[in-house]
C-alpha cells in the first residue's frame, strides 16, 4: 500500500490522504497485536481453567475503583501468564 501511495502518478493531495490512512491502519494493527498474547494464553487453557479465570477477572472488575484500573491489572496478569 505504501508503494502505491508513493507513486508520482497519484495526485499529491491523494498521496497525503493515503499516507494518513496507512498510518491509522498501522496503529490499529499494532493495537490488535498487543492483544494476541492474551488470546494465546487463554487458548492453551482447559475450559474449566478459563471459567475460573473469568470468575477471577469478574471479581477484579467488581472490586476495582474503576474499569481502567481493573483492565490494567487483568492485562498484567495475562502478560505474566504468557
Amino acid at each position: 500500500m505504501e508503494r502505491i501511495a508513493s507513486r508520482e502518478a497519484i495526485a499529491p493531495e491523494v498521496r497525503k490522504k493515503q499516507r494518513v490512512v496507512i498510518g491509522q491502519m498501522r496503529r490499529r494493527l499494532d493495537r490488535l497485536r498487543e492483544n494476541l498474547p492474551k488470546a494465546r494464553v487463554l487458548s492453551r487453557m482447559s475450559p474449566k481453567e478459563r471459567r475460573l479465570l473469568e470468575r477471577v477477572f469478574t471479581l477484579v472488575y467488581e472490586c476495582s475503583a474503576n474499569q481502567n484500573v481493573a483492565k490494567i491489572l487483568v492485562d498484567r496478569v495475562l502478560k505474566e501468564m504468557s
